[in-house]
């Protein structure tokens, strides 16, 4: 798993597009909802996130696309 070096990142920057934010839009919500979505005992230890934590990223990047 990626870790940041230092420790906590609790801010990063970076440019993307809108069309990288679509598709980390749509592959987060593949592993949350699709027909091969990760079980939730296993979705903190493929992703570094909880399933509750993922909604709400998915919800940020719905809302990111919306504007």
């Amino acid at each position: 798993m990626l870790q940041p070096l230092g420790g906590t990142l609790t801010v990063a920057f970076m440019d993307i597009s809108g069309a990288d934010l679509v598709v980390l839009h749509n592959a987060l919500n593949e592993v949350l909802h699709g027909p091969d979505a990760i079980e939730e005992w296993e979705f903190q230890i493929r992703l570094g996130l909880d399933r509750d934590e993922a909604v709400l990223l998915l919800a940020r990047l719905s809302g990111a696309l919306s504007t």
